[in-house]
């Protein structure tokens, strides 16, 4: 009995295995996801990958560099990042900061929407006293 059980378990799985991803539709949920290290993370700037770079499977989105969410704690502040073939929109979820770019600041708060061309040194910093969270979109650019 006890094999019998074992070999139909073993048959019910086995199509699930062989199944590959549809690299026609990616779903996640935010809640979901843990943060994980990347170029802009410090001890005060966690960043959590839902898309693209930082996500296992990376290799699906073509056109999309990064896509997920940056949280800037209370006076914390992320590296500062510059891709090559890579522009970058931020949008701000949640909280009040600053974004830096090639030496200008400029103050964000919830709404609020930046892009970034390639090339262009940025980061984000929070002075306010609750999260800064931020949606980070980074989008394939063509190689000259």
């Amino acid at each position: 009995m006890k094999l019998t059980i074992l070999l139909l378990l073993l048959a019910l799985t086995a199509p699930a295995a062989e199944r590959a991803v549809d690299p026609t539709f990616l779903y996640r949920n935010l809640n979901d996801t843990g943060f994980q290290p990347s170029d802009l993370t410090t001890a005060t700037c966690q960043y959590r990958p839902l898309f693209g770079e930082g996500d296992a499977q990376t290799s699906i989105v073509k056109g999309m560099a990064r896509f997920g969410e940056a949280v800037v704690a209370p006076g914390g502040v992320c590296n500062s990042v510059s891709y090559d073939n890579e522009e970058q929109l931020f949008y701000v979820l949640e909280g009040e900061g600053e974004l830096h770019y090639r030496g200008a600041v400029t103050p964000v708060r919830k709404g609020d929407f930046a892009y970034f061309a390639p090339t262009t040194e940025h980061s984000a910093s929070n002075a306010s006293g609750a999260p800064l969270r931020l949606v980070v979109m980074g989008f394939k650019t063509p190689k000259d």
